[in-house]
C-alpha cells in the first residue's frame, strides 16, 4: 500500500532544452513495487537554479553501506576503527 514517505522513481528523458533551464518528459513512475505508465507525458521543467551538485541520499546510503562493508571485512587498527565508525555515523545522520 502506498504510504507517505514511500520512494518513488521516474523513467523518462530530456524533451527539450532552453537557456539555463531543460524539461523532461516523464512517461513513467515507479511505486508500490509496481511500474505505472503515464497516459500523457508529465512534463517538468528544470532550472539550473532548482539542485545543487552535493550528494543524494542515494549516494549518500552507498557510501555507507560500501563504508560498513569495508568495516566489516577489512582488518583496521582501533584508530581507524574510530575514523570508519565516525564516517558512518554522520553519512547516516
Amino acid at each position: 500500500m502506498i504510504e507517505v514517505g514511500s520512494d518513488v522513481q521516474f523513467n523518462g528523458a530530456v524533451s527539450s532544452l532552453g537557456t539555463a533551464a531543460f524539461n523532461v518528459a516523464v512517461n513513467e513512475f515507479f511505486i508500490d513495487e509496481q511500474w505505472k505508465r503515464f497516459v500523457t507525458p508529465k512534463v517538468i521543467e528544470i532550472a539550473t537554479s532548482d539542485y545543487d551538485d552535493h550528494l543524494t541520499t542515494s549516494e549518500l546510503t552507498f557510501i555507507s553501506s560500501a563504508l560498513e562493508r569495508i568495516q566489516n571485512t577489512t582488518t583496521f587498527n582501533n584508530v581507524e576503527k574510530d575514523i570508519a565508525k565516525s564516517i558512518v555515523k554522520k553519512l547516516k545522520s
